[in-house]
């Protein structure tokens, strides 16, 4: 006999796997159905699919986790608010820090020491054609699968606490990484200087 939402649920909160997977499984549809229209929305944003899919999943595991069956919400009901929320956070979030590289990557002092500098041509500076979108496209040549992952999670602004989590690695395994990443735009930039 299949078993409804809420014994799963409530089976999935008590580490059952196989619940988890069926659960997975109901609401996957729902998932690309969400996660396709919020591209739909997006879409001059430039964000991949399987980032905002990675999104509604995460809100879905947080709904399952979170769910309880005394409140008057149906749990279909209640992962679509986690999901809708989840996506519009997200959605906020990245369209406000589109324009940031990392966060504290190149500290705003040493780019104007650097275009100030009497060793650099101020004209060459100003006339170059490196855009924040051209200076990404070399950094993430640069990176490793593992730094562009990190990379792209920072630049939505998760944390390292919130990377590390994602990623399945220990907090200085992040922030170390972060630091090679920083020491690599550094490096682009001084060389097209």
């Amino acid at each position: 006999m299949e078993k409804n939402d809420y014994e799963l649920v409530y089976l999935a909160q008590s580490g059952n796997e196989d619940a988890v997977t069926e659960l997975y499984r109901r609401y996957k549809p729902m998932i690309i159905k969400k996660s396709n229209q919020a591209i739909l929305k997006a879409d001059h944003h430039g964000f991949d699919i399987n980032d905002i899919m990675q999104e509604c999943y995460i809100a879905f595991d947080e709904a399952i986790k979170s769910f309880s069956q005394d409140g008057d919400a149906s749990f279909n009901t209640f992962v679509n608010l986690c999901v809708n929320r989840r996506l519009v956070n997200f959605l906020r979030k990245a369209k406000n820090n589109k324009e940031s590289v990392l966060n504290n990557s190149i500290t705003l002092n040493e780019t104007l020491e650097k275009v100030l500098s009497d060793d650099v041509d101020l004209e060459k500076n100003l006339t170059r054609e490196d855009t924040e979108k051209e200076i990404i496209k070399f950094v993430l040549e640069e990176l490793t699968d593992f730094e562009k992952s990190v990379f792209e999670l920072k630049v939505k602004n998760y944390t390292v606490e919130e990377i590390s989590k994602l990623l399945e690695k220990d907090a200085k395994s992040i922030y170390n990484t972060i630091q090679r990443i920083k020491a690599k735009i550094k490096k682009i930039i001084e060389r097209d200087n």
